[in-house]
């Protein structure tokens, strides 16, 4: 189009966004979205809707940023939980896990657990255990329900060789029943499996 001469629109651009989101490949989101910044299309609400809904890994921690915070300002609409829990991986897998601490604590309780548990997740791929911790006391406090945030933390404990804790949590969480080899836990009045 542009070897022709021709302009793409904000309807256009949102449009090739939106397609791009789709894709596996980084590349043609993060030129199309270049482009849309160097004219000044990022304004438009359109191409700032598919934006918002590009995955983060496209953008850089400062146009999320900036993209939630015109979400808000500019349009009205707040940010949801699944917002915050791409910035916060988004922070996180980028080494900034303080900065994702921090922007999780600066949210309204109670914070959902997905937002905790990608926060986790983190802490977990930069082996920092001390955050881990703290984030596991705020997303489990008292109860283990979350069985695959359980088992992550069992697994960060394991891999730092604190095997009283991995204990001490397969007990609370009831974990300790040990299933025989080769036979499932299905069972009928007549037959066990």
């Amino acid at each position: 189009m542009n070897l022709k001469g021709g302009k793409a629109d904000a309807s256009l651009i949102a449009t090739v966004l939106t397609a791009c989101s789709q894709l596996t490949t980084v590349q043609p989101g993060s030129e199309i979205h270049g482009y849309a910044f160097r004219r000044g299309y990022h304004l438009e609400v359109m191409v700032s809707s598919a934006l918002v809904d590009m995955p983060l890994c496209m953008l850089s921690c400062w146009s999320c940023r900036e993209y939630v915070r015109r979400m808000k300002d500019q349009f009205g609409i707040s940010a949801n939980t699944e917002h915050y829990v791409y910035m916060v991986k988004l922070l996180g897998m980028e080494g900034q896990l303080r900065e994702a601490y921090e922007l999780v604590q600066s949210l309204q309780e109670p914070v959902d657990s997905g937002i905790w548990g990608a926060l986790l997740s983190c802490c977990d791929a930069h082996r920092n255990y001390e955050l881990a911790d703290i984030v596991a006391y705020r997303l489990f406090g008292d109860k283990l329900e979350n069985g695959s945030y359980r088992v992550m933390l069992l697994n960060m404990y394991a891999s730092d060789g604190r095997w009283y804790l991995v204990n001490k949590l397969r007990v609370e969480s009831g974990l300790t029943k040990l299933k025989l080899p080769g036979k499932n836990w299905i069972t009928s009045k007549k037959h066990s499996f």
